[in-house]
């Protein structure tokens, strides 16, 4: 995923906005319902007033398919350290997805 977020028109007195966002998602199904993941976000920020723009997590983590009632889900937790950050970026999160899957009718899963 590409996400890009200029603020080039309007007010002002806003502050600017350039701003790009990557983001790769990884995913491997294993047989029993689990599934590593990782989905780093890096951004540059080329409106930050530090000298490095850049933030550059290193994450990974585990998901499981599983069900609750008859809705199927994907339970991700991740967790990442930012290998290079801005003066105001954090150094490090945790992250716990909980989303809904709704697979095609006579699809057999968890």
């Amino acid at each position: 995923m590409i996400n890009r977020l200029a603020f080039f028109a309007g007010e002002g007195d806003r502050e600017n906005v350039n701003q790009i966002l990557l983001q790769p998602f990884l995913n491997y199904n294993l047989s029993d319902g689990w599934n590593p993941v990782s989905a780093p976000a890096v951004i540059a920020d080329w409106e930050a007033s530090s000298d490095d723009p850049w933030t550059v997590p290193m994450r990974g983590g585990l998901g499981k398919l599983c069900a609750i009632g008859t809705q199927r889900m994907n339970v991700h937790l991740q967790a990442y350290g930012n290998v290079i950050k801005s003066d105001i970026g954090p150094d490090s999160m945790l992250r716990f997805t909980l989303p809904a899957m709704f697979p095609k009718p006579g699809h057999r899963g968890p």
